[in-house]
């Protein structure tokens, strides 16, 4: 008997299959929040350099 066409055998990659999908489902979201969080960093960097420029100390 062929292991590929057993019931038990159907099941176990229907549930890899949701598993893999929930694993990249979670790293896009980490890859994007990752890329908001670095968008934040850089215009509260630029936000305040500007500050600096614009209010120069006496």
């Amino acid at each position: 008997m062929d292991y590929r066409h057993t019931e038990d055998f159907a099941r176990c990659m229907d549930v890899a299959e949701l598993r893999a999908q929930s694993l990249r489902n979670e790293a896009i979201t980490a890859f994007f929040a990752a890329i908001g969080r670095a968008l934040r960093r850089l215009v509260h960097r630029v936000a305040s350099s500007r500050d600096e420029q614009l209010l120069p100390e006496a």
